[in-house]
């Protein structure tokens, strides 16, 4: 695959219209602004949800009357504009939802009512209209947060009154109604933000006023009412974007005037209230997209004009205000 160590128009058909973004270990789903869903990339387990298992090099027209995609490691949920969640891809552990583990190549259908979702490691975590939290799939570290580390092959109810959840390699995020965040599962590098390294089964409270959560393999940033940028968790590389490369295990503020935060496997996207992006962490492939593949562990100016960013393992994929796709790294 090409790498690309400067942000570079995708092709032709990449051109325009483009609303959001959410990408796996391997492969990319876009939403265009007439609710097509679009994905390219690997195929090994299905993931795209084309019917097949061949990889592509281009965008190609999955479904209609989309509303919100997220992309796993291995698989892709999908929630229509009548509410349903689908899902399709890799389903070793359960991570589809649908009482099986039977990997999937086409979109089959979970829940009713959904209003948001977020899959990655194998796992799921869906918000219901009515506030509820759900989740499903790999559970080894406690992460669906039932308080058990049991699979589970279908949706088990978590919590009440949830505004938006962010699923990880192995812990979980979640903002209630009243903008205090809660964390669970693996915190082997702080990655709750609890103070400690002890794993947990059910949400614990971590910090009060929060937007957005956005979770990484061992991290997690949190952006504050106030447009405060915070981050905790592993650091190794700078993905922290504190100037260090110490382990956080409470958070640790990070930049101001902040409107969205994506986080990688090891590397962090930001896009600031000018519509600016900032990127810090992990660089080896150009995934940053500064032209250079040198590690940055603090944030750094890439574009302006940006409308939706994510991150992958080894690569970003950015939405322009014209509603362009942008690629750095190696997909």
């Amino acid at each position: 695959m090409l790498t690309a160590i400067l942000c570079l128009p995708l092709t032709a058909t990449a051109k325009g219209g483009y609303k959001s973004v959410s990408v796996g270990e391997k492969h990319v789903m876009v939403l265009k602004e007439d609710g097509t869903l679009w994905g390219w990339g690997r195929n090994l387990y299905g993931e795209l949800g084309d019917g097949t298992t061949t990889e592509r090099t281009r965008p190609v027209k999955i479904l209609d009357g989309v509303r919100q995609v997220s992309a796993g490691d291995f698989c892709t949920m999908s929630i229509f504009d009548d509410g349903t969640l689908w899902g399709w891809g890799s389903n070793g552990y359960g991570e589809l939802g649908d009482g099986t583990t039977t990997k999937c190549n086409r979109p089959i259908k979970i829940l009713d009512g959904v209003k948001q979702v977020s899959a990655e490691g194998a796992y799921t975590m869906a918000i219901l209209n009515d506030g509820t939290l759900w989740g499903w799939g790999y559970n080894n570290y406690g992460q669906l947060g039932d308080g058990t580390a049991t699979k589970r092959k279908r949706p088990v109810k978590i919590l009440d009154g949830v505004k938006q959840v962010s699923v990880g390699g192995s812990h979980t995020m979640a903002i209630l109604n009243d903008g205090t965040l809660w964390g669970w599962g693996y915190n082997g590098h702080g990655q709750l933000g609890d103070g400690t390294t002890t794993e947990r089964n059910r949400p614990i409270k971590i910090l009060d006023g929060v937007k957005q959560v956005s979770v990484g393999e061992f991290y997690t940033m949190a952006i504050l009412n106030d447009g405060t940028l915070w981050g905790w968790g592993y650091n190794d590389y700078g993905l922290l974007g504190d100037g260090t490369t110490t382990e956080r295990k409470r958070p640790v503020k990070i930049l101001d005037g902040v409107k969205q935060v994506s986080t990688g496997t090891f590397h962090t996207m930001a896009i600031l209230n000018d519509g600016t992006l900032w990127g810090w962490g992990v660089n080896n492939k150009g995934q940053l997209g500064d032209g250079s593949i040198t590690n940055r562990n603090r944030p750094i100016k890439i574009a302006e004009g940006v409308r939706d960013v994510a991150c992958g393992n080894s690569y970003t994929i950015y939405i322009t205000k014209d509603g362009d796709l942008m690629e750095c790294g190696e997909l």
